[in-house]
């Protein structure tokens, strides 16, 4: 599966609109620093009688692509860096070639949806030209996080703004708890109606 997005070089305004986007990036930043680097996040679902677990690891690198943006020097560990120190290199900044690096932006403030029950988990599916192999998407048409599996574990491939309809997907199932497991061990319910020793024997 080829998962490589086509980018090219932004233009002057498309540059001034992205530099626009800076305070949603710091802020979407800080959000993914906060809830996903160095932890695994646990999702529950309910499959007919069954309760599964789907779990991913969120790393820096990850973010770039999440914005629908490529940096041509020093790429995704070097944009996280310079967005941390305010010093992205406007010139360094590449747009997707498919156009939707903008639908991406317009949709980041909205990733702390994905610490809300009002989710589901999806199946394998593909997203205009985007195959992927779960997702984890809001019940209203709002964003959906693509997941595909590497050597070890899920990791996010695509943030996708769900507000033009066109998301398809008949394998849907609804979550039911979300558990952040940190990197010494503990466990954390971020959302779920029971406590969460109760959920601890459907982690993965």
């Amino acid at each position: 599966m080829d998962i490589k997005a086509k980018y090219r070089r932004a233009n002057q305004s498309e540059g001034r609109k992205i530099v626009s986007f800076m305070p949603v990036l710091k802020v979407a930043q800080v959000y993914v620093a906060n809830n996903f680097i160095e932890k695994e996040r646990c999702y529950l679902y309910k499959a007919g009688n069954r309760i599964l677990c789907l779990n991913f690891y969120f790393l820096p690198e990850n973010f770039l692509h999440l914005c629908g943006l490529g940096y041509k020097q020093g790429g995704a560990k070097r944009f996280w860096h310079d967005l941390q120190r305010n010093h992205v290199i406007v010139s360094n900044l590449q747009v997707k070639s498919d156009g939707s690096t903008f639908q991406k932006l317009q949709i980041l403030n909205l990733l702390p949806y994905l610490d809300k029950l009002d989710l589901t988990v999806t199946g394998m599916g593909t997203y205009l030209h985007l195959n992927y192999q779960h997702a984890i998407r809001t019940r209203r048409e709002l964003i959906a996080l693509a997941l595909v599996h590497d050597e070890a574990h899920y990791r996010p491939l695509s943030l996708l703004n769900l507000q033009g309809g066109k998301f398809r997907n008949d394998k849907q199932y609804p979550v039911v708890a979300i558990i952040e497991c940190q990197s010494d061990g503990s466990k954390i319910l971020i959302a779920g109606n029971k406590p969460l020793d109760f959920w601890k024997t459907y982690l993965c």
